[in-house]
């Protein structure tokens, strides 16, 4: 097992500790304790720049999942502010700290004593002191809260407080352990069978459809030494809250090892992508209509911001657009092999590498004309609802979305065209399955305000697109 060397710390408070709050932080990252180091997050220095500015999609949001998710401990503190509403809480900051206490995430809780506080305050800080009180006595009884006199003083619990809760937790990973090997037979049994038959069953294949995705994945693990069985019935966001059950790491440790696991899978499976028994060799005006959809759209422009997500090695976009057209060309894409291949390839187009369920890695001033995803979410393993929601914040209000389910392959054993989805898990094409998945990105779109959505089925894929609209309208 490998040891545990960096806890997250995140730091919640109103905004009159600006100064207490960077102090904090330099202190908390100095300190080392059973040999753990720390690291202390403060959302207006760790949050992506990319983030900041989008306030359509609620920063706070973006904040809970960036920073307060990955984060293993959580201090709060209190002086004179209490804080704004949001997201159904008295302010961020009680929100930040009662979300951790629900999902059993360590909190340290410290208060500036009243009496440390200017006796003669205007009525709205009044308010605040009352609130931060109430608040207060709601865990008066929980031991999860000091009071403090001055800077000083908080750091010496917080030092306390950090070495008693490390401790806790280490107590819980061993006794986590100890459940885990005491589990009935039958729960160990098919674990480890499933280990031994299922982990290195990837095979060598020309037919790339057929290439599994969870198969690499789990390569992956068993290299690395991985107790842990990547299903290919869930998405990698459900693996990953199941992994944290049986991986005694932290939570930032598991998600960086999923994660690895999953760009070395697509470096697998698509780093060296081969067309030829692509359906689209077979019908070389495969992207007619959707170039058709972008000039219906934006009539006599030829210098659109055209992102690609998933877009492998820009091969699609080096065919549905001449170099000379002067649109702005973008590829996202999680194959480091990938990306590199088409960098070399096409140096005009700008390529990145990401996670199409993540931000995406753009300034945050950075808006699309036009986003396409064009065969790359139909993937078991995507999250469908997140993958949606970065392109939808990577598009300009008036944007166009165009997104496309795969409807057929050539199979490699017989050279002949088939139509549906590969199903890894019974090993055979599932006809229904491309215009089952297009009703709910259909549906998932109407959910994040699109308009004019349509979609029509051509002879390699089955594309929706639509407009994005202003939020109320």
């Amino acid at each position: 097992m490998e040891k545990i060397t960096r806890f997250n710390v995140f730091i919640a408070s109103p905004s009159d500790l600006q100064k207490e709050r960077q102090e904090i932080k330099n202190y908390i990252n100095s300190l080392q304790i059973e040999e753990v180091s720390f690291k202390a997050m403060l959302w207006e220095e760790n949050l992506h720049a990319t983030t900041i500015n989008h306030k359509e999609n609620g920063m706070q949001k973006i904040i809970d999942v960036e920073l307060l998710e990955p984060s293993d401990i959580v201090i709060g503190i209190f002086r004179l502010k209490f804080g704004e509403k949001t997201n159904g809480y008295e302010s961020a900051t009680v929100g930040e700290i009662e979300e951790s206490i629900e999902k059993h995430k360590p909190v340290c809780l410290y208060f500036w004593k009243s009496e440390e506080l200017a006796t003669e305050l205007p009525k709205e800080d009044l308010e605040s002191l009352a609130k931060i009180k109430e608040f207060k006595e709601k865990y008066e009884n929980k031991g999860i809260y000091k009071e403090v006199s001055n800077i000083d003083e908080s750091k010496n619990y917080i030092k306390e407080d950090l070495k008693y809760n490390v401790k806790k937790i280490f107590e819980k990973l061993e006794n986590t352990e100890v459940v885990k090997q005491n589990k009935s037979t039958k729960n160990t049994s098919v674990k480890k069978k499933n280990s031994n038959s299922n982990r290195n069953k990837t095979k060598k294949t020309n037919a790339w459809y057929k290439m599994s995705i969870t198969d690499f994945i789990n390569q992956y693990l068993t290299k690395k030494q991985i107790d842990y069985i990547y299903q290919d019935n869930l998405t990698f966001r459900e693996n990953l809250e199941i992994s944290l059950e049986y991986l005694h790491y932290m939570k930032s440790t598991v998600e960086q090892i999923l994660n690895e696991s999953r760009v070395y899978a697509f470096n697998q499976k698509y780093g060296q992508y081969n067309y030829k028994y692509d359906l689209r060799s077979k019908y070389e005006n495969w992207s007619h209509d959707i170039i058709q959809i972008i000039e219906n759209t934006f009539p006599n422009r030829n210098d659109l911001n055209l992102l690609d997500v998933g877009g492998n090695s820009g091969e699609e976009l080096n065919e549905m657009f001449d170099k000379d057209t002067g649109h702005n060309l973008s590829v996202l894409d999680l194959s480091f092999d990938a990306i590199n291949e088409g960098k070399s390839k096409y140096p005009y187009i700008n390529f990145y590498q990401g996670n199409m369920e993540k931000e995406y890695p753009f300034s945050s001033n950075q808006e699309f004309d036009v986003c396409l995803c064009l065969r790359a979410i139909q993937s078991r393993g995507v999250f469908r609802t997140d993958a949606i929601m970065q392109m939808t914040k990577a598009l300009k209000i008036g944007g166009l979305i165009i997104i496309s389910i795969p409807n057929g392959y050539i199979n490699r054993d017989t050279n002949k065209e088939e139509k549906g989805l590969y199903d890894h898990r019974t090993h055979v094409f599932s006809h229904n399955a491309p215009i089952e998945l297009v009703e709910k990105v259909y549906k998932k779109l109407n959910d994040y305000n699109f308009d004019n959505l349509k979609y029509k089925t051509i002879d390699t894929e089955i594309i929706i697109w639509g407009i994005k609209r202003k939020i109320g309208e």
